[in-house]
């Protein structure tokens, strides 16, 4: 290639470059609070991720807080919880502490239904949403964090 075509190409190729790199770089996600989850050496960590769309978060927020968070406090074993935000995927990120395994094992199905169902409901009203049908901040994935020691 001649001399005036690199010249011409090198702010293409600088920005190719610039954008390549910004996709490696991860979004950040709300940081825990210097002590964490106190859920000693052999709690283990719920991990759930949620269908939250950014302008819908403080409607996930609030559903939260009036629907998990005081039946959660009244659980043998809970330990406290935090609510993330991944920017990048549209996500709520909640890590629930529990004591021991046995304390998360002892919340069966039928105990979270009705919890689950004011959630909703509460969302739905904070959206303005009449579809009682769906859930409007649907379970993405979930799974357990085991502290390392």
């Amino acid at each position: 290639m001649n001399r005036p075509v690199l010249i011409g190409l090198s702010p293409l190729f600088l920005v190719v470059l610039w954008m390549a790199l910004s996709l490696l770089r991860p979004e950040p996600v709300a940081a825990l609070p210097a002590g964490g989850l106190q859920i000693g050496e052999s709690g283990v960590v719920e991990v759930l991720r949620l269908k939250v769309p950014a302008a819908q978060r403080s409607c996930w927020r609030r559903a939260e807080e009036l629907s998990w968070e005081p039946w959660l406090g009244q659980q043998a074993g809970y330990r406290g919880r935090e609510l993330l935000w991944d920017a990048t995927h549209q996500e709520g990120v909640l890590l629930i502490g529990w004591a021991r395994q046995a304390d998360w094992d002892a919340v069966s199905p039928g105990r979270l239904d009705p919890v689950q169902t004011r959630f909703e409901a509460e969302a739905r009203h904070c959206l303005g949403s009449s579809d009682g049908a769906t859930n409007p901040f649907p379970l993405v994935s979930s799974g357990a964090l085991l502290p390392e020691r």
